[in-house]
């Protein structure tokens, strides 16, 4: 009847139809360049990829920008234009140019819905900077029961949880299955290893999200990667008062384009690029250093860390599991700081005398400790912040048997490490805080555990393998410490009258099958680790020492050498 009016509806429609489809297929390319990268580059040994995909993202940005920028401004100047049009009698020419600006800003729109759906359903898997934490769907609570007589051990955290450098024969969550299902002979008792290497605890809330079955037990070891799943090797902020570079924090642009869902995407993969990639293999960094990350993004880290925790011990307790909380240990005593840093007022001038009045003592420390003690001591006067020399004075405290003040300098060079690569004691105290608050809770107290393995107290080559990887003593003391507690709180239906199994490394190593293959993944692991990081400090030469001492244990074991007597200290038969 209106033939001319339905075709123009039909073509108006089509167009309505084609704007989320367009979103849609932008919205698609935009995921593969931001989503897919950061697995590829993991396999890749292309090296040019990563500043590839860098650079056409940072272009699309820009045309993302200038295309909202230039909807916005010509649906303004050609609306009005189309009203002075028509208020003069004349003709709409201009109409189709506005009807494309806003079909434009439509899509702008569809786009950036869709990518703040997919935000907040990968947001817990994408490294995150600057950012507050988004809202997000509460856990799930229609849990289906396991079978009857069942026994769910869910493990979260990160790779010390899945068991590295054992995994996947053996972790603390196996270990304590194993055990459990002696004590328990009438349960079926399981480990389900949710934990994932590198995962900060964000990354556990993904998990948390996919359980369809009721954990009995859900244990939480976690608080290393923090920081290094965040922030790339390479990054550091302006920091000492006389920096030249702008200081107020990141440029207009970046805070404008953070209100961007699909921005965000773009930069935390432009992040993700830089956090996988490995530094070269020669001396970037400098001993007077610079931190990774500001105050307020330490401590943006640090509130978020709490928040989480608490959130999935309160989970645990709603949907009637037992939350058991492993502090993560760290190597302190045998892990030296990546990174070392002077009070931000420092001038240059006196952070460069600073820095030969450092080296000197380190030259010549080794001809006289006592001197070199009262040198270490008189620099921590002048800058009670410098990790390194907490570090070194701590070393030279331990051998001269003070190994009490020695733990205390061990502890300060980790904590005060511009690099966190082990959990800060700030990070340990919030699993202490969390568990008064609940307490039905299980607490293990790593670094405790840690120290009565060895009669010093310091915690070094005997509990780990690098910086925070357990030995196989280690992750056997772990075990036995969980239970002990339960033992302690009769959890899980603990039958009267049976006392805590006493776990040997040397049973561990014969249940799980450690085997001479193991061994070798084991030393050739902790050597790539020493490999990956000796070069983001300033002198990589002691975790050079211990990739070398690492290869060349897995050589010998290799050549029949049992691993015991490869070199590596900490083992057990």
């Amino acid at each position: 009847m209106f033939p001319g009016r339905m075709r123009g509806n039909r073509s108006y429609f089509s167009r309505i139809v084609r704007l989320p489809i367009i979103a849609g297929a932008i919205v698609g390319g935009w995921l593969a360049l931001t989503v897919v990268p950061p697995w590829i580059m993991a396999y890749t040994p292309i090296v040019h990829a990563g500043a590839v995909i860098t650079g056409v993202l940072r272009g699309i940005m820009v045309v993302y920008g200038l295309a909202i920028a230039m909807g916005v401004v010509g649906m303004a100047w050609l609306g009005l234009a189309v009203v002075r049009d028509r208020r003069r009698g004349q003709a709409a020419r201009r109409v189709k140019l506005l009807a494309l600006c806003i079909s434009c800003l439509i899509g702008v729109g569809l786009t950036e819905g869709l990518a703040r759906a997919f935000e907040l359903w990968i947001r817990p898997l994408v490294p995150t900077a600057n950012r507050t934490e988004a809202k997000v769907n509460p856990y799930p609570t229609n849990l289906a029961e396991g079978p009857p007589g069942g026994l769910r051990i869910v493990v979260l955290g990160e790779s010390s949880a899945v068991g590295v450098p054992f995994e996947p024969r053996l972790s603390v969550g196996q270990i304590l299955a194993w055990q459990l299902g002696k004590i328990l002979p009438d349960r079926r008792v399981e480990a389900e290893i949710l934990a994932s290497p590198g995962a900060p605890l964000e990354g556990m809330h993904k998990q948390l999200y996919k359980l369809k079955r009721r954990p009995d037990v859900v244990l939480i070891y976690s608080g290393h990667n923090e920081f290094q799943a965040r922030f790339a090797w390479s990054r550091d902020v302006n920091y000492y008062d006389d920096d030249v570079r702008p200081k107020p924090g990141p440029p207009p642009w970046v805070r404008v384009t953070r209100y961007s869902a699909v921005c965000r995407m773009a930069l935390d993969a432009i992040e993700a690029r830089k956090i996988s990639i490995p530094p070269p293999p020669r001396v970037t960094r400098e001993l007077i250093d610079r931190p990774c990350c500001s105050r307020a993004e330490y401590d943006e880290v640090l509130a978020l860390f709490r928040r989480r925790l608490e959130g999935m011990v309160s989970y645990a307790e709603t949907i009637g599991a037992l939350p058991v909380l492993i502090i993560p240990p760290g190597n302190d005593g045998r892990f030296d700081p990546s990174r070392s840093t002077l009070s931000p007022s420092t001038p240059e001038a006196a952070r460069k005398a600073f820095a030969r009045d450092f080296l000197a003592v380190r030259t010549r420390e080794g001809e006289d400790a006592a001197h070199a003690i009262a040198a270490y001591r008189a620099l921590l006067e002048r800058q009670p912040g410098f990790a390194e020399a907490h570090f070194r004075l701590a070393g030279l405290l331990e051998r001269g048997g003070e190994t009490a003040e020695a733990n205390r300098h061990y502890q300060s060079a980790r904590d005060l490490d511009g690099m966190p690569m082990r959990c800060p004691t700030a990070f340990q105290d919030i699993y202490r805080e969390i568990a008064a608050r609940h307490p039905d809770a299980l607490l293990i107290d790593g670094p405790e555990v840690f120290r009565r393995l060895d009669p010093t107290g310091v915690l070094g080559d005997v509990q780990f393998h690098d910086a925070h990887h357990p030995t196989l003593r280690g992750h056997a003391a772990l075990a036995q410490a969980v239970l002990d507690g339960l033992h302690a709180k009769k959890s899980l239906g603990w039958p009267q009258g049976t006392a805590s199994p006493v776990i040997t490394p040397a049973e561990c190593q014969a249940h799980f099958g450690i085997d001479r293959a193991a061994w070798i993944a084991c030393f050739e692991g902790s050597a790539t680790f020493y490999n990956r990081t000796a070069y983001i400090r300033f002198d990589p030469s002691d975790r050079l020492f211990r990739r070398d001492r690492y290869r060349l244990a897995a050589t010998r074991v290799k050549a029949g050498t049992p691993p015991a007597q490869a070199g590596v200290p900490g083992l057990d038969d």
